[in-house]
């Protein structure tokens, strides 16, 4: 987590719960499938199974759903 100039902050200090990552990997790939067809693949890195990944998750297929 950072703040808007791209500083490391402690996501408990800004009310986050305990468990929330301190730090992770994300890599979002897009692959041209075709004319009018993308692939996107995310590959998330370094979860602590519990809560917040089952959150993390949650809103993340919802975000998706989105846009599909």
């Amino acid at each position: 987590m950072a703040d808007d100039k791209g500083n490391k902050i402690d996501p408990a200090a800004v009310g986050m719960p305990p468990d929330f990552p301190q730090n992770q990997l994300h890599i979002i790939e897009f692959k041209r499938v075709s004319e009018n067809k993308t692939e996107l693949m995310i590959t998330e890195y370094d979860w602590s199974f519990g809560q917040m990944m089952e959150m993390s998750k949650k809103g993340m297929v919802q975000c998706l759903n989105l846009i599909i």
